[in-house]
């Protein structure tokens, strides 16, 4: 009994280990994060350690190096009330010289 007790701890001190190497070498975590999840992986010894390799990242998003390209004005859904108030007065005076014109 003594050697399966004996087992299970170094299997759990393994997998906190390893889970506490992962977040130290997470480069885009501030220090704060770590030392938050380090203090989660030791304070709940399975469940922190599986959490937190279940959410590390495992490689960083790496950039294009490129900008996006300009968006077109018209995919743009929140205009202001202004623009909206001319373009329906502008609707309006064609609409009635439409009418006046027939």
């Amino acid at each position: 009994m003594p050697e399966l007790l004996i087992g299970v701890f170094l299997l759990l001190l393994l997998l906190n280990t390893w889970a506490t190497y992962g977040v130290i070498k997470d480069e885009l975590c501030s220090r704060g994060q770590r030392i938050a999840q380090i203090i989660i992986v030791w304070g709940l010894p399975v469940l922190g350690a599986l959490f937190t390799l279940y959410t590390k990242r495992h490689e960083p998003e790496r950039a294009s190096g490129r900008y996006r390209e300009a968006r077109e004005p018209g995919d743009d859904f929140g205009y202001s009330g202004r623009s909206h108030r001319q373009d329906k007065d502008r609707l309006e005076s064609e609409t009635s010289n439409a009418e006046g014109d027939g």
